[in-house]
């Protein structure tokens, strides 16, 4: 079992983890909380392991999965000579915005005999109080997702109500922003969006009608797909980046049931639910 707070205040060696979570975040972000690590590090009087510095970058705290980073300490941290006496974290979030998965990662580093200390809380795993502390700043951090999720779901339907798009790239479309009119910018300069227009691509408008006249004319998805391969007709997964390159009858069927296509837009049909 670990040692009481007190007696395990001496000289430590930390590893540090960082994490921040969307694509469209900025990539200093894993820096600045380095840096502050750091700091709360040196002020404590504690050896950073520079060895043992992992960070996962676009990875969301929601879930566990797929945070290499993260794994990769937790492993060190359950051998019998782990090489560090704790893991320094900038924020309880950074973590995880999952309460649960939170609490279950800090049990295990406790039966592990290593400490996890959070800059921005002044939050030890070696306090008496840090369960109790712990619970308020995860629920915080876990409601925090909830409400993003809430705004950003009434922004997407304002917009929609607005005449724009709510969802992503669509065959035979460019997705084109409407800056704002009244001529904000964001935090880095760029002007802020109003909202997401689509305007037509001819070149691909032309294949979409083609797909549509040749399955009215008798030609089943199997047969147009083929038709389209052997022509050398670039298929949608090209055109948005996709993986899939090449045309398949679940392609065409895509594109037939796709009531974008007659002028009917639908929203708010589907909704992403993360398995616990």
């Amino acid at each position: 079992m670990p040692k009481s707070f007190e007696q395990d205040a001496g000289l430590k060696r930390v590893a540090i983890y960082t994490r921040f979570s969307s694509v469209m975040q900025r990539e200093t972000s894993t820096q600045d909380q380095l840096r502050e690590c750091r700091e709360a590090a040196r002020a404590q009087g504690w050896i950073v392991m520079d060895e043992f510095i992992r960070s996962d970058e676009a990875k969301s705290g929601q879930s566990l999965f797929g945070r290499s980073g993260l794994d990769e300490l937790m492993k060190l941290a359950q051998q019998k000579k782990c090489p560090f006496h704790g893991i320094v974290l900038y924020d309880t979030s950074r973590l995880s915005r999952n309460l649960a998965d939170g609490l279950k990662l800090t049990d295990i580093l406790k039966y592990a005999g290593v400490f996890i200390y959070f800059k921005t809380r002044q939050l030890d795993s070696r306090d008496p109080n840090f369960r109790t502390l712990y619970l308020q700043c995860g629920s915080k951090d876990e409601e925090f997702c909830a409400d993003i999720a809430e705004r950003v779901h009434r922004g997407q339907r304002g917009r929609v109500l607005n005449g724009y798009i709510a969802s992503g790239r669509l065959y035979g479309y460019k997705n084109v922003p409407v800056p704002s009119m009244d001529g904000t910018r964001w935090r880095h300069g760029r002007a802020a969006v109003e909202g997401v227009k689509r305007e037509i691509i001819p070149e691909e408008a032309a294949v979409v009608v083609r797909i549509f006249e040749m399955y009215a004319a008798g030609m089943g998805r199997q047969s147009i797909a083929i038709t389209l391969n052997e022509e050398g007709v670039p298929s949608p997964g090209i055109a948005t980046g996709r993986l899939q390159s090449r045309w398949s009858k679940e392609t065409i069927s895509l594109i037939h049931k796709n009531t974008s296509y007659v002028g009917v837009y639908t929203w708010n049909q589907t909704k992403v639910v993360r398995n616990p």
